[in-house]
């Protein structure tokens, strides 16, 4: 949650001949829980998105990701890498207009579709976990969520924080649905091969 860049050190490090077995136990918990420092590279920057998936950032809050892709020169080495990955992984940012909101939708939506299981939770005591893990451990809290948002006690309905609460629902949804299907069809299987002769 603090340090990133450092986690993904261990994580490559533990990789190394010769890696001590403290090393390597450290880079197992993070491989367990938080996958997403080894599959996507994050925001290593001091701020509001400091550990989050580049990927979520696109589907969270595309206006900065936008806006970093715009400047001129990256003020430091971490700011040039995130402005390159935005360019290779979502080029298409730059050629949609700051006024068009749909287009701006639809961007968020693919990459949620695609990179959704490594999203992390950005607040509350389930702060930088992936939502596959807070679903497993708590999925009460995700219940939680789920009301407040349809209660509208949510008084900022936009912005990155609205978004990861909206994405978080909707990924827990989607496990469910899933589950229930491969549980129905589990169950359809097993009753027509108990009907086999």
């Amino acid at each position: 949650m603090e340090d990133p860049s450092y986690c993904q050190w261990v994580l490559e490090a533990a990789q190394e001949p010769g890696a001590s077995k403290c090393l390597e136990a450290n880079a197992g918990w993070l491989s367990e829980n938080a996958p997403h420092l080894k599959e996507v590279p994050v925001v290593r920057l001091h701020g509001i998105h400091r550990g989050v998936p580049l990927p979520q950032i696109v589907a969270e809050d595309p206006l900065w990701c936008l806006w970093v892709m715009e400047q001129p020169k990256a003020f430091c080495k971490q700011f040039g890498e995130i402005s390159e990955w935005f360019g290779k992984h979502a080029p298409e940012l730059l050629a949609t207009s700051k006024a068009d909101g749909p287009a701006f939708e639809r961007i968020s939506e693919k990459f949620f579709q695609m990179y959704g299981r490594i999203f992390v939770v950005r607040r509350g005591k389930h702060r930088m976990k992936t939502f596959s893990r807070v679903q497993e451990e708590a999925p009460q809290y995700i219940d939680q969520i789920e009301k407040r948002l349809k209660s509208k006690q949510e008084t900022d309905r936009t912005g990155h924080l609205y978004k990861n609460d909206c994405f978080l629902v909707v990924f827990a949804e989607q496990q469910r649905t899933q589950e229930q299907s491969a549980t129905a069809s589990g169950s359809s299987e097993a009753s027509r091969d108990s009907a086999m002769p």
